[in-house]
């Protein structure tokens, strides 16, 4: 069964987050893609990961079940997973990214690289500058090549519970 709760993580914002599993356990971390909510993980994969870890997934500002209508950037919603993981008193976590979700955990590795034992993602959003232009260019791919993307040591080559979407 899952514990719902919504958690404080900027003056006005809340996010709504759920965990399941063993409060004791190994973190689990999962982030879901931009507009999707934290439920939208495969139900299958939760449970999987809970049999053996602790699995907290949330809402991200202006999603599900959160908080609506603040403004906000990009490192705010990497700073929000690290408030989510301070109210939940979580030292360290495994992080687990879907699109948006994927350049999340990569921005945390990048700021907060001691809350994170490992990171993974699926389909990550990859964001560069074409030239001569300011808009973003979104690439599937996950590999690095290099900076500010992290190193292929900074990876594990799969994450809790035998899951895999493939290389990161």
């Amino acid at each position: 069964m899952d514990r719902e709760h919504l958690v404080p993580v900027a003056p006005g914002v809340d996010l709504w987050v759920t965990e399941r599993g063993d409060p004791g356990a190994p973190v689990v971390l999962l982030v879901m893609g931009a507009a999707s909510s934290g439920l939208l993980w495969p139900e299958d994969l939760v449970d999987d990961l809970a049999r053996d870890h602790r699995v907290v997934r949330y809402d991200h500002r202006d999603t599900g079940r959160s908080t609506r209508g603040s403004s906000y950037a990009l490192r705010d919603l990497a700073t929000d997973a690290v408030a989510v993981l301070d109210a939940l008193e979580v030292d360290r976590a495994h992080g687990v990214g879907m699109s948006l979700g994927g350049l999340l955990a990569q921005l945390l590795l990048l700021d907060h690289p001691d809350r994170l034992v490992a990171r993974r993602c699926s389909a990550p959003v990859r964001w560069a500058v074409r030239r001569g232009s300011r808009h973003p260019v979104r690439r599937r791919s996950c590999s690095p090549s290099g900076p500010p993307w992290p190193s292929p040591a900074t990876t594990t080559p799969s994450w809790p519970g035998g899951w895999s979407t493939g290389a990161c």
